[in-house]
Formats: structure tokens, C-alpha cells, sequence
């Protein structure tokens, strides 16, 4: 189960990534990897950050398993660390700041068949 929710999590990343660089709303195929409530909270947040871009996503630098984590019924856990450190947000082509370094908790569960996100919560950290 670890490997199919790394496997979603990476998808979700490399979707998002896309996202962000553009600066758009939530894609279809970003969507479809999320649960509904969680869906619904990354369109509210993508919405809020419309006309942000971004000159890369930067890479992830670890995955584990996060065994004894839940989130509201979640099934399983990961956690990760994503180093976007050299990548820049931009708005309107003033820079904002660098991307940051975050560690995250992604939360699954098996919704329809389908193991999907149930939540993320983050926060920046100095290194992975």
C-alpha cells in the first residue's frame, strides 16, 4: 500500500508542479488524484494563487512511510520532503521569494476503488 500511495503522490507532484509553473486553477488530472474534501480545499488554494507562477517546482528529496499518522479516518500516511530551494514564485514578473524547503504528511484513503490524497498538511523547514 506504501508503494501505490508513493506512486499517487509523486503523480499528484510532478501535476502540481505543472500547476504552480503556470500559475493556473486546478487541473482535471490534478483532481482526480484527490479526495473530494481535499479536492475542494487545493481549488480554493490554487484559486487564491492565481497569476503566481513559478520557474520550476523543485525535486523530492525523500519519501517514507509515516506508520502511527492519520488524518480523519485517513488508511495510510507518507511523509515527505520536497526541496524547492532554487526555484523562485513570481507575480505579475516581480519576485516574491524562493519555493522553500517543506516536509509534508499526505494522507490516503481508498475512495471508489481508487487510492486517493484525504489531505496534506506541511510545513518549511531549514533541510530534509
Amino acid at each position: 500500500l506504501y508503494a501505490e500511495a508513493e506512486q499517487v503522490y509523486r503523480r499528484f507532484f510532478e501535476e502540481d508542479g505543472k500547476i504552480t509553473m503556470a500559475g493556473i486553477n486546478a487541473s482535471e488530472e490534478v483532481l482526480a488524484l484527490l479526495a473530494p474534501a481535499y479536492g475542494d480545499s487545493y481549488k480554493a488554494q490554487r484559486k487564491a494563487l492565481a497569476g503566481v507562477t513559478t520557474d520550476g517546482y523543485g525535486m523530492v528529496r525523500a519519501v517514507r512511510p509515516a506508520p502511527g499518522q492519520a488524518y480523519n479516518g485517513s488508511d495510510i500516511a507518507i511523509a515527505v520532503c520536497e526541496d524547492g530551494s532554487k526555484n523562485r514564485a513570481f507575480r505579475d514578473g516581480k519576485v516574491l521569494g524562493s519555493l522553500g524547503i517543506r516536509e509534508s504528511i499526505f494522507y490516503f484513503k481508498r475512495v471508489d476503488g481508487a487510492l486517493k490524497i484525504w489531505w496534506q498538511t506541511s510545513a518549511k523547514v531549514p533541510t530534509c
